[in-house]
Protein backbone atom coordinates (compact mmCIF):
# COMPACT_ATOMS: atom_id res chain seq x y z
CA UNK A 1 0.00 0.00 0.00
CA UNK A 2 2.89 1.86 0.62
CA UNK A 3 4.47 1.99 -2.61
CA UNK A 4 0.76 2.99 -4.36
CA UNK A 5 1.05 6.03 -2.48
CA UNK A 6 4.34 6.59 -3.13
CA UNK A 7 4.25 5.88 -6.55
CA UNK A 8 1.10 7.93 -7.02
CA UNK A 9 2.76 10.92 -5.24
CA UNK A 10 5.49 10.77 -7.52
CA UNK A 11 3.16 11.02 -10.52
CA UNK A 12 1.53 14.15 -9.18
CA UNK A 13 4.77 15.61 -8.38
CA UNK A 14 5.57 14.63 -12.07
CA UNK A 15 2.52 16.01 -13.36
CA UNK A 16 2.44 19.11 -12.10
CA UNK A 17 5.92 19.61 -12.98
CA UNK A 18 5.65 18.92 -16.57
CA UNK A 19 2.26 21.60 -16.37
CA UNK A 20 4.39 24.46 -14.64
CA UNK A 21 7.03 24.20 -17.39
CA UNK A 22 4.89 24.21 -20.11
CA UNK A 23 3.07 27.25 -19.19
CA UNK A 24 6.32 29.20 -19.76
CA UNK A 25 6.87 28.24 -23.10
CA UNK A 26 6.03 30.25 -26.43
CA UNK A 27 2.64 28.63 -27.77
CA UNK A 28 1.62 28.15 -24.13
CA UNK A 29 -0.77 31.74 -24.05
CA UNK A 30 -4.27 31.38 -23.25
CA UNK A 31 -6.49 31.21 -27.01
CA UNK A 32 -8.51 34.41 -26.44
CA UNK A 33 -11.47 32.76 -28.78
CA UNK A 34 -11.26 29.61 -27.28
CA UNK A 35 -14.70 28.41 -26.26
CA UNK A 36 -16.30 31.03 -28.13
CA UNK A 37 -17.00 28.70 -31.07
CA UNK A 38 -18.36 25.26 -32.03
CA UNK A 39 -15.88 23.05 -34.49
CA UNK A 40 -17.74 21.88 -37.69
CA UNK A 41 -16.92 18.04 -36.71
CA UNK A 42 -18.98 18.54 -33.36
CA UNK A 43 -22.03 20.52 -35.16
CA UNK A 44 -21.92 17.94 -37.43
CA UNK A 45 -22.18 14.82 -35.63
CA UNK A 46 -24.64 16.17 -33.83
CA UNK A 47 -26.74 17.57 -36.19
CA UNK A 48 -29.80 15.51 -35.75
CA UNK A 49 -29.84 16.70 -31.60
CA UNK A 50 -29.32 20.22 -32.66
CA UNK A 51 -32.04 20.18 -35.31
CA UNK A 52 -30.21 22.09 -37.82
CA UNK A 53 -31.37 22.04 -41.12
CA UNK A 54 -30.37 21.14 -44.74
CA UNK A 55 -29.63 24.53 -45.75
CA UNK A 56 -27.76 24.93 -42.62
CA UNK A 57 -25.78 21.61 -43.26
CA UNK A 58 -24.93 22.04 -47.25
CA UNK A 59 -23.88 25.64 -45.51
CA UNK A 60 -21.54 24.34 -42.93
CA UNK A 61 -20.39 21.43 -45.73
CA UNK A 62 -19.60 24.21 -48.50
CA UNK A 63 -17.56 26.37 -46.12
CA UNK A 64 -15.41 23.27 -44.43
CA UNK A 65 -14.40 22.67 -48.14
CA UNK A 66 -13.58 26.22 -49.55
CA UNK A 67 -11.66 26.92 -46.33
CA UNK A 68 -9.90 23.42 -46.54
CA UNK A 69 -8.92 24.39 -49.75
CA UNK A 70 -7.42 27.51 -48.91
CA UNK A 71 -5.77 26.21 -45.66
CA UNK A 72 -4.27 23.66 -47.93
CA UNK A 73 -2.52 25.59 -50.44
CA UNK A 74 -1.42 28.17 -47.48
CA UNK A 75 0.72 25.33 -46.18
CA UNK A 76 2.16 24.33 -49.44
CA UNK A 77 3.09 27.52 -49.65
CA UNK A 78 4.66 27.75 -45.79
CA UNK A 79 6.46 24.58 -46.46
CA UNK A 80 8.11 25.86 -49.09
CA UNK A 81 9.45 29.17 -47.62
CA UNK A 82 10.05 26.79 -44.70
CA UNK A 83 12.52 24.54 -47.40
CA UNK A 84 13.82 27.76 -48.90
CA UNK A 85 14.86 29.31 -45.55
CA UNK A 86 15.89 26.09 -44.23
CA UNK A 87 17.99 25.20 -46.87
CA UNK A 88 20.01 28.77 -47.02
CA UNK A 89 19.96 28.98 -43.08
CA UNK A 90 21.90 25.27 -42.75
CA UNK A 91 25.09 26.45 -44.76
CA UNK A 92 28.12 27.52 -43.13
CA UNK A 93 28.62 30.30 -43.25
CA UNK A 94 24.92 31.44 -43.31
CA UNK A 95 23.96 34.22 -45.99
CA UNK A 96 22.60 36.45 -43.90
CA UNK A 97 21.62 38.60 -47.05
CA UNK A 98 19.94 35.81 -49.03
CA UNK A 99 18.04 34.98 -45.92
CA UNK A 100 16.84 38.71 -45.19
CA UNK A 101 16.41 38.75 -49.47
CA UNK A 102 13.52 35.87 -49.07
CA UNK A 103 9.86 37.71 -49.71
CA UNK A 104 8.27 37.70 -46.65
CA UNK A 105 4.97 37.28 -48.57
CA UNK A 106 6.30 33.34 -49.39
CA UNK A 107 7.02 32.74 -45.75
Amino acid sequence: MKRISSLVCMLAVGFTMSVQAQEGQPGSEVDPIEGAFFPPELIMAHQDAIGITDEQRKSIIKNVQETQAIFTTHQWTLHAAMDRMGSLTHKTPVDEQAVLALPLSSM
